[in-house]
């Protein structure tokens, strides 16, 4: 997302931003719900597709909560 960031003529618009932000909070959720916890979450690992959707990338980090917890 970062990259694409630094190519815009003009910044997003808040309605732009609020569906990146809406669809990461999904995502996280989905994560969550599985107990799977991702742990580098910023502007350079949100992918967006060509037709819009966001993604979230670069689980290398990435752990299951039994792995931290027990």
């Amino acid at each position: 997302m970062d990259g694409i960031m630094m190519n815009l003529d003009k910044p997003l618009t808040e309605p732009q931003i609020q569906y990146i932000c809406r669809e990461m909070c999904e995502a996280l959720q989905f994560l969550h719900g599985r107990l799977v916890i991702h742990r580098d979450i910023k502007a350079g690992n949100v992918l967006l597709t060509a037709d819009g959707c966001v993604k979230i990338g670069r689980f290398f980090g990435c752990v299951m909560f039994c792995d931290i917890a027990g």
